[in-house]
Formats: structure tokens, sequence, C-alpha cells
């Protein structure tokens, strides 16, 4: 009886787990003629994006759009109602402006967003090579846009620099954020996963590192003995550990913060659909 009732709860709990899930549109319009070109504000519900690609909230229930294509900073209100411009063109203009109001400021592929405990906003600013720090968001004041890390306009390889500015990268498209406020980046150009400190000051943490485009692999080792091809989007695995979508090698891969050892968590190295 015991062993038949064990049975019928795990057939419950696996028709539960295969009970298909419900998709909505959470904001935005269809955009046939793919415009760049917006208004602010816009109502939540029929906002127009252009090309969005990360999305992420604030301590205040507000949400935070990267648009790559768009070259700029959305901001979705905490009750849903509107859709206003915080950072970068209305007109989708790209560029490499830092400026006190954020509406004067310019991006190039804006890809990926974090946001530090203090409220402060990290940008992957892709296509300048750089990442830009925005201010806290008070009420709706204009932010401050500044490059945090990277020369701007210049991509290449270049680590441990003081200032964070005079760092070079190639092509960062992924951010994670630790609990003390150290930044990793997913330089996908360069293959490799480097760390900024509060203070700006950038390390490799792991893969070639050379800027080398020919530097890439899939070696599982520590540090820079370890290697990745475009590596992508990060997560965290454990408070310690660091997901990384290693997009050439087509790997689920993780990293130690804190000794730097990459591990393959799923993927054989070729690209399909197996379960």
């Amino acid at each position: 009886m015991k062993k038949n009732l064990l049975l019928f709860t795990a057939i419950l709990f696996c028709a539960a787990a295969l009970t298909a899930q419900t998709v909505s549109k959470f904001t935005g319009a269809y955009n046939p003629n793919n415009s760049p070109v917006v208004s602010t504000p816009q109502a939540f519900s029929s906002a127009i994006y252009y090309s969005p690609n990360s999305i992420v909230f604030d301590k205040g229930g507000n949400g935070w759009v990267a648009e790559a294509n768009g070259n700029r900073l959305r901001m979705l209100d905490s009750v849903q109602a509107n859709v206003y411009m915080r950072a970068g063109s209305v007109s989708g203009f790209s560029g490499a402006i830092n400026n006190v109001a954020g509406s004067s400021a310019r991006f190039s592929k804006p890809t990926d967003l974090v946001i530090d405990l203090t409220g402060n906003i990290y940008v992957a600013d892709a296509g300048n090579n750089c990442i830009r720090k925005i201010t806290p968001f008070i009420g709706l004041q204009p932010q401050s846009v500044s490059t945090f890390a990277g020369t701007m306009g210049t991509s290449g390889y270049l680590d441990s620099d003081t200032t964070g500015r005079l760092a070079l990268f190639n092509n960062p498209i992924g951010l994670a954020i630790d609990y003390a406020g150290n930044l990793y980046v997913s330089d996908n150009g360069n293959h490799c996963i480097r760390k900024i400190t509060p203070s700006g000051f950038v390390s490799l943490l792991a893969g070639s590192g050379t800027g080398n485009p020919l530097a890439y692999g899939s070696i599982d080792s520590v540090g820079g003995y370890a290697s990745f091809k475009f590596p992508a989007g990060l997560g965290w695995y454990s408070n310690t550990e660091l997901l990384v979508a290693d997009m050439g090698n087509a790997k689920i891969r993780k990293v130690n913060i804190l000794t730097g050892r990459v591990a393959t968590v799923a993927g054989t190295g070729t690209a399909g659909n197996t379960d």
C-alpha cells in the first residue's frame, strides 16, 4: 500500500510538472515597421520596443529594459502604467556620449543590465566595447551616465587598470554582480570572463584573455588556462559560482569566482536539441 501511494504521488508530481504553462504579453505592442522611434512616456500595454535584449527589476519594483537596436534604456514603472525613456535616444541613434542628463547620453547595442544594492545600473554597452554606469533612480529626476570600465569605442584586450577606463573589452554582452558589488563581464570577442571591482579594477577571471580571435577553445581548467568560445549570458549557480552560456561551444559552463576554476555543466560541444 505504501509503495503504491508513493508511486501515485510520484505520478501526480510528474503530471503537475508537465502541465502546460501559460504565456501572455507583459508589455509592448506589435511594431510592423520595426521603427526605432518612440515617444515618452508610453502606455505600459502599448509601448513599442526595438530589440529588447535584457530586463531587470529594482528594489522599488521598476523594470529596466536594454533595447539593443534602440540604443537606449527604458523604465517600466512599478504600477505597470507607463514606460519611460531614461537614457539614450528616443530616435534610436547610436553613439558614445556621457552626459548628466540621461536623455542626452548615447549607447551602441546595449545588451545586458545589472543593478547593485544601492541602485546603480550597469550596462554592457557592447557596440562601444565598455561598461556604462547609471546613477540610482530617484523619482523622474535625470540620471547620470558615465563610463565605468573600458575605453569607449575601442575594442581590444587590456587588463588591470586601477581606473577601469583604460581597460579594453571586445563586445561585452553579459553581466552579473555579486553581493560585494563586483561585476563579472562576459567578454564575448575576447573569449573570456572578466571581473571589475567596485573601484573599477579590471582583471581576468577565466578564459584565454589574449585578445587573439584564434585563442578560443573548450578547456575545463583554472583561470587563464581555461577557454571559452564566444561566451554570452551569465547567471548564478551558487553564491560563488557563475553559469556561463558558452555560445560558440554549445555548452553551459560554470566558473568559481574565488578560484577561477571552470567546469562544464551541460552540453557535448555539438549543437543539437537532445534532453
